[in-house]
């Protein structure tokens, strides 16, 4: 058994065809669908018997991510971070973008098992099913 929970490495899933230059040393940069990729790194975590610090997933073109200020903020097993959500009292406009987001490995795991036909109304709505807080992404992380 591990002294550590976490490996203090962090994992970044491109959805997309998409290249980022500048990456840290300690992220994984993994592509492909995100049912297939959460698998794997859930398979990983239980073989090495750890967990990820993070998880960031890109599903759209981006200049640049500042990894060193997302790294900074911090996770739990509750909340999901994302570029842009909408909470409204009417169901039928409410919205979670998943353009970029951030998340613990936790979270992945929920949110992969039903990822591959969502929207931004039926993904806003996964989440809420599942109590997860919704936090936007300060806009300077990102270009």
């Amino acid at each position: 058994m591990n002294k550590e929970y976490f490996n203090g490495k962090f994992n970044l899933i491109l959805c997309s065809d998409y290249e980022l230059k500048g990456i840290p040393k300690n992220v994984i940069v993994r592509k492909g669908k995100l049912e297939d990729v959460a698998f794997t790194i859930r398979q990983e975590e239980l073989d090495n018997d750890e967990v990820f610090n993070g998880n960031i997933i890109v599903n759209n073109t981006f200049k640049k991510i500042d990894f060193n200020s997302m790294f900074k903020i911090k996770l739990d097993d509750n909340t999901l971070y994302t570029t842009d959500f909408e909470h409204t009292p009417y169901h039928n406009t409410c919205r979670c973008g998943h353009h970029l987001i951030y998340c613990s490995s936790f979270i992945l795991w929920i949110i992969s098992r039903n990822f591959k036909n969502q929207n931004e109304k039926t993904f806003y709505g996964l989440c809420r099913t599942h109590r997860i807080r919704l936090k936007k992404i300060d806009m300077e992380y990102y270009e």
